[in-house]
């Protein structure tokens, strides 16, 4: 698992590069072999291409949460919510499919 937060973007004007940097937990262990539940930083950070660098400076504009995708805003992958929670339309309509928060 990974999390990215405010400030995960970086530019390297030398190499001209995108970078993201973003903590891990799986597997983040001291030098003792202690988990670490904090997480720990990615040795390497991802390069990215520069519109993936703007839609995280969006993300930042959107809401005040140091993370950029909140615990309270997944709301598309809980797999546990009823059938009933979803309202679909019919081919016709051409409308998205939308959840309604019970």
């Amino acid at each position: 698992m990974l999390n990215l937060r405010r400030g995960c973007i970086k530019h390297d004007k030398n190499a001209n590069l995108w970078l993201m940097e973003g903590l891990y937990f799986k597997g983040a262990e001291d030098e003792n072999g202690n988990k670490i539940p904090e997480g720990q930083p990615r040795e390497d950070p991802w390069v990215v291409l520069e519109i993936v660098a703007r839609a995280v400076t969006v993300l930042e504009r959107l809401h005040p949460h140091p993370l950029l995708f909140p615990p309270e805003s997944n709301r598309t992958g809980d797999a546990r919510r009823a059938k009933s929670d979803w309202v679909t339309h019919d081919e016709t309509s051409r409308s998205p499919v939308t959840w309604q928060p019970s």
